[in-house]
């Protein structure tokens, strides 16, 4: 059997985290994040415990060790004052790691020493002068960050992973349509603002101009390299970590988000009032139900599973999601409201002008072009019947005529010169 584990050692305290148990545990956790803060919490678990081995946490009888996860909790709450949101991500990871160890423990009676789940902070997300701010102390690059979660309500940990061949440009609207966890169970669609188009093709450019060969299995942010270097290094996915710090850094740039110091007395800082990353989504969120799209395509849009039967009969088109219909609003209701940079949003909308306009002028040609046939039909028929009338002004009997002219008239195929 492959060892899948590894140590970890801090202030003289070594975890082997490896073996059986720990192969259970971290093989069957799908997301990488969730990986990272799950392994975090069982070390965590360990170094209280004082153990060095994951084998340790499955010996003793199931009452013990419930007790013991129990005594954790009450200590997490009690001594480090940690919120009940993250008292129940601690109690989730080594509910998973038990689990998934067949050992079967009364997870509904531990719970219930975490408390009721209260917010300590009531978060908001970031307003559009907020994001206008940070947009101005980025690159190219970092644009493609902050707008593919503002405008198209991705998930940071959607970013690490998309390719150029997830990426599918909708002329009409000049926005693109993105494919996220490709390949995955999680799989959705979602759109961009054109604004964001435009930062995500002017970032494409600029790594063109340094001779990277872009190609459909190309990573969409990939990690910085050095514009000094004749020879194009590689390009790798930037890892998720790596991101989140340059966009935490550009926040602190832009005066967005302060960073705080610990005063006297404090074990730890304040949360902020608004979440580093999942702001952008919440201001997704915000302004597109605010746009009026229907409640239902944001949450498609965002990757959210429909809740009830719905998640098995409610499929609408991409032709919904994108332009609504007669009694549901699409994104592209929303995309000006999500449009960040003002000049940009006048330049959408001369731009939509402008095509109304072209339309109007086709219309007007195509009405005028109509006429134009219509009139010459008329006077194609009102010769044919002169030269009927002509025809029948040379016959011997009167009443011939006149009953083959009131028949004409009658029907509507001539209409006398009375002058």
């Amino acid at each position: 059997m492959k060892k899948v584990g590894h140590f970890i050692s801090s202030n003289n305290e070594r975890v082997i985290l490896e073996g059986e148990a720990y192969r259970n545990f971290v093989k069957t956790l799908r997301s990488p994040q969730t990986k990272k803060t799950y392994i975090f919490t069982l070390t965590t678990f360990m170094k209280y415990k004082n153990f060095s081995s994951t084998n340790q946490l499955l010996q003793g009888e199931t009452k013990v060790i419930q007790s013991s996860i129990i005594d954790y909790i009450l200590h997490l709450k009690e001594t480090k004052k940690l919120s009940s949101q993250s008292l129940a991500v601690y109690s989730a990871a080594l509910k998973h790691f038990y689990n998934m160890n067949d050992i079967i423990l009364n997870w509904k009676k531990i719970n219930r020493f975490i408390g009721e789940l209260i917010r300590t902070v009531k978060d908001r997300a970031y307003t559009r002068q907020e994001i206008k701010k940070i947009l101005q102390k980025c690159d190219e690059r970092k644009k493609v960050m902050i707008l593919l979660q503002s405008s198209a309500g991705l998930r940071i940990g959607a970013l690490p992973e998309l390719r150029i061949r997830n990426l599918t440009k909708i002329e009409k609207y000049d926005i693109y349509k993105i494919l996220v966890y490709e390949g995955t169970s999680d799989q959705y669609y979602c759109f961009c603002s054109s604004e964001c188009t435009h930062a995500i093709d002017n970032y494409l450019q600029y790594r063109r101009l340094y001779h990277e060969q872009i190609t459909p299995q190309s990573p969409l942010i990939r990690e910085q390299f050095d514009k000094t270097n004749p020879f194009m290094p590689k390009a790798y996915h930037l890892k998720r970590e790596t991101m989140a710090n340059t966009i935490s850094q550009v926040l602190q740039d832009a005066g967005v988000r302060n960073k705080r110091k610990l005063k006297e007395g404090e074990r730890r800082q304040k949360r902020h009032d608004i979440m580093i990353d999942h702001g952008f989504r919440k201001f997704y969120d915000t302004t597109m139900t605010n746009a009026g799209v229907h409640p239902l395509y944001i949450e498609l849009l965002e990757g959210h599973r429909v809740i009830g039967v719905k998640d098995s009969y409610f499929k609408p088109t991409e032709g919904d999601l994108l332009e609504g219909n007669d009694k549901m609003r699409g994104y592209i209701s929303a995309v000006d409201d999500l449009t960040i940079d003002d000049s940009h949003r006048l330049q959408r909308q001369v731009s939509e002008l402008k095509k109304d306009g072209d339309q109007i002028q086709r219309l007007r040609q195509e009405k005028d072009s109509e006429m134009q046939t219509m009139k010459q039909k008329y006077e194609e028929m009102s010769s044919t019947l002169q030269n009927i009338l002509t025809v029948i002004s040379t016959l011997e009997h009167p009443v011939d005529k006149n009953k083959i002219a009131q028949q004409l008239i009658l029907k509507g195929n001539y209409k006398p010169n009375l002058q």
